[in-house]
């Protein structure tokens, strides 16, 4: 009988650490997917300035080569179970703006022409709106 309680202790402490991590990896998901949408506002923010050559060429370049690797550092994250289909379309979205980004990049030189000549204004506000369905999942 004693075993039995023991046994029965120990399951509901994996399956409440389990519940735990759960939670942990959803807040965790919810900060990293903020961050990411937040970023990629930011620099749809900054395309205007680009096309204006109010930036220098060299700034313009870092902001793309980050912008690139923070997009495909979030493509790469396992979302919890709760998020998974928003992360797919937030993934999808990344990679057509990553598409944007390499035309922009034309053999090393930044052709910011295009950048703004792509539909990466559509695909910004696309990721932008997913921020409202992500704040629904209740993380």
């Amino acid at each position: 009988m004693k075993g039995i309680i023991i046994l029965l202790v120990s399951i509901l402490l994996l399956t409440g650490c389990n519940v735990l991590e759960e939670v942990n990896h959803s807040a965790n998901y919810l900060k990293e997917a903020t961050n990411y949408i937040q970023n990629i506002t930011e620099f749809g923010e900054q395309i205007p300035q680009y096309v204006e050559n109010s930036v220098s060429e060299l700034e313009i370049q870092n902001q793309l080569r980050n912008m690139k690797a923070d997009i495909e550092h979030f493509i790469q994250i396992d979302p919890p179970v709760i998020a998974k289909d928003i992360h797919e379309q937030l993934a999808t979205s990344g990679e057509q703006l990553l598409n944007s980004i390499n035309k922009a990049i034309n053999g090393g030189q930044v052709v910011i022409e295009n950048i703004s000549n792509t539909q990466v204004y559509e695909t910004i506000s696309n990721i932008t709106n997913l921020m409202n369905a992500i704040e629904n999942l209740g993380l």
